[in-house]
């Protein structure tokens, strides 16, 4: 499953702010369905060029984190984020002692460059 972020956020290339990360949680929420069995979840940045941490905690970060609640068979993967989005990710998952996984993902669902955020 790939979630393009920068659509949730009506194609913004800046995502920054609580509210902001709250209006894509709640796209979120609304919109994601559970699968049947465990599948991937890409988290997909293509298209921004920042997203702060309050967006990141208050969006893609809760709804991880509410989803892990219920025992959810989607794993969310960050992908195509810049290095500038991955610093900032891992700076806060740093400070939250929580790590991400984070790739590369073709327009063909082809993953590559995988490594652990945080």
């Amino acid at each position: 499953m790939r979630i393009n972020i920068s659509s949730l956020a009506g194609n913004a290339t800046v995502l920054a702010g609580t509210e902001q990360g709250r209006r894509v949680l709640t796209q979120l929420v609304d919109t994601v369905r559970e699968p049947e069995s465990a599948a991937p979840m890409f988290f997909d940045f293509s298209g921004v060029t920042v997203a702060t941490a309050s967006f990141l905690r208050e969006g893609p970060l809760e709804y991880r984190r509410l989803i892990r609640s219920r025992s959810s068979k989607l794993y969310p993967i960050v992908a195509n984020a810049s290095d500038e989005i991955l610093e900032e990710l891992g700076l806060f998952l740093e400070s939250q002692n929580d790590a991400i996984f984070a790739c590369t993902l073709s327009d063909a669902g082809a993953v590559s460059g995988r490594r652990l955020i945080g």
